[in-house]
């Protein structure tokens, strides 16, 4: 499906926007990921690769909450808190 726009009057301008990010979005899921310490390094490939949302250092592990793509999500879904799993 398009999106109509006018560029004189910016009539479909918001539609537009709603539709890119849609199309960016597309097979993106947002998880929490509970990296124990010894896996910090994969905070780095998520600030690459994930939209980080949230980062909480905690005790017995860091607390991540990230919007990540298909290939990424396979790469650390053995950290999902036990609410998502």
């Amino acid at each position: 499906g398009g999106v109509h726009i006018s560029a004189a009057t910016g009539e479909g301008v918001p539609a537009l926007l709603q539709a890119i990010e849609q199309a960016l979005g597309r097979d993106r899921r947002e998880v929490t990921l509970l990296l124990p310490y010894a896996q910090a390094g994969l905070i780095d490939r998520l600030r690459r690769e994930a939209s980080l949302r949230a980062l909480d250092y905690e005790p017995e592990h860091i607390r991540v909450r990230a919007v990540v793509g298909p290939e990424l999500y396979s790469g650390v879904k053995q950290y999902l808190s036990r609410e998502e799993a």
